[in-house]
């Protein structure tokens, strides 16, 4: 996203001499593309529910680095099982994921994204989210008769 800190985020990135490996990513349409270009997803936010661009990256097989926030931690599941690592609040933690990233490689990663892609189809595949959508409402629906 764009969000509030963007324009400091880009200068920080610069500073370091990263341009050349860290990108910043327009919203797209076709995210085919973007996600056979990239080696990990990075979601630094301090905020998040459940982001639907760490569910597509698992679903491509790509690593997530994210804070321990909203859904991530179950989404990504404890020590690495699902392909992503989520840290505390600090930037020092999520730096030391990405870090661990960089100097390990994809292939350490191949096991677990492999187990991420398994995970989103079994749980979070368009037909089993309409199903437990419509579970849920008729829960509600009874819940709501028996109120009567």
């Amino acid at each position: 996203g764009g969000g509030t800190s963007l324009s400091e985020v880009r200068l920080k990135v610069r500073h370091l001499g990263l341009s050349d490996r860290v990108h910043f990513v327009p919203w797209v349409q076709d995210v085919r593309e973007v996600y056979a270009a990239i080696d990990c997803l990075a979601i630094p936010s301090m905020a998040e529910g459940m982001p639907i661009t760490a569910l597509e990256a698992m679903a491509y097989g790509i690593p997530v680095f994210a804070r321990s926030v909203g859904g991530l931690s179950k989404l990504l599941g404890p020590n690495w099982e699902r392909g992503g690592w989520t840290t505390g609040d600090g930037a020092d933690d999520f730096g030391m994921g990405l870090d661990f990233f960089l100097r390990n490689g994809k292939e350490y990663f191949a096991k677990l994204t492999s187990s991420a892609r398994d995970y989103v189809k079994q749980n979070h595949d368009s037909g089993v989210m309409a199903a437990d959508t419509a579970r849920l409402y008729r829960y509600l629906l009874e819940a709501k008769r028996c109120r009567r």
